[in-house]
């Protein structure tokens, strides 16, 4: 797989930003789990050294697109769930993706600052407590650095998507799938060991870790699963047994997917077909994300 790395030459950029993420707490939106939140009384601000500069970190990968089934491929075998089902078929246009979740450093240098989740406060940490909003107001920010159309309009709690834009941007729930099975059918994103890819429950030590110190999938991709939960575009909806292409998931719903598992999590929440979903102002130590964009 070829690998294109972004460089830039861009003074450091830093800016505080408003956060957009005033949702009213909807307790029916947000699904029971057990990942610490992330509040005010808990993330204190500390001073840091200012990081590296942000496309430092922006080392990504072209993905050729193409034709997969996307679901829960071995129902027999797999501890499946209900909303994994029925599998089917999604045809995908090329893209571009990041090769790492989006790293403390990079969101600092951007963003001004950045949680310091327990036990791994380094620039290289993977990035967590963040919203959906953070994620999306982070991605126009990037692409107005590299001088790329931003994707996102934003206006107080409603966000649309410029599908035309050339920016960064979250994936689609199709989008990630595709990237972590690496056009295999593994159950873990480039294994079917799940050790050798994934920060989970079991080795964790309780507690997130630096982005690509597990091994890769067959894309050059990793932390597709464990380490952090993926914030992706869609709001979560079940699955339809129709082929589609270029999906974008629902028009309307409260909540958006995430994928992938995280430190915080057993194994089988690490599986590729796995899914799970947030309101979009949740935010804790186990959800973080990053970004794609169109070949074109």
């Amino acid at each position: 797989m070829s690998q294109l790395r972004t460089f830039l030459c861009i003074p450091l950029f830093v800016a505080c930003s408003g956060k957009v993420f005033v949702l009213p707490d909807d307790d029916t939106a947000d699904t029971a789990s057990n990942e610490p939140d992330v509040t005010a009384d808990t993330a204190q601000p500390v001073d840091e050294p200012d990081p590296d500069p942000y496309d430092t970190w922006l080392i990504v990968e072209d993905l050729p697109g193409g034709t997969f089934d996307m679901g829960c491929t071995r129902p027999t075998e797999w501890p499946c769930t209900d909303d994994e089902r029925p599998s089917h078929t999604v045809t995908l246009d090329p893209f571009i993706s990041m090769k790492t979740e989006v790293p403390r450093g990079m969101y600092r240098s951007v963003m001004g600052t950045a949680e310091r989740p327990p036990g791994c406060t380094q620039d290289d940490c993977a990035l967590v407590g963040v919203t959906w909003f953070d994620a999306v107001t982070f991605c126009n920010r990037v692409s107005e650095l590299q001088g790329l159309t931003a994707p996102y309009t934003i206006s107080g709690t409603t966000v649309t998507w410029d599908a035309n834009a050339n920016g960064w941007r979250l994936p689609t729930e199709a989008e990630w799938e595709y990237a972590a099975r690496g056009n295999r059918d593994l159950m873990y994103a480039g294994s079917s060991d799940l050790e050798q890819v994934a920060w989970t429950e079991g080795d964790s030590g309780g507690r997130p870790h630096v982005v690509g110190e597990k091994a890769p999938n067959d894309y050059n991709l990793v932390d597709m699963s464990g380490n952090a939960w993926e914030w992706v575009w869609d709001r979560k909806d079940d699955y339809s047994s129709e082929a589609s292409t270029n999906p974008t998931g629902p028009s309307t719903g409260s909540t958006r997917v995430i994928r992938g598992g995280s430190w915080n999590d057993v194994g089988e929440r690490a599986r590729i077909s796995a899914r799970d979903e947030r309101a979009p102002e949740h935010q804790d130590t186990t959800l973080g994300f990053r970004m794609v964009r169109s070949s074109r």
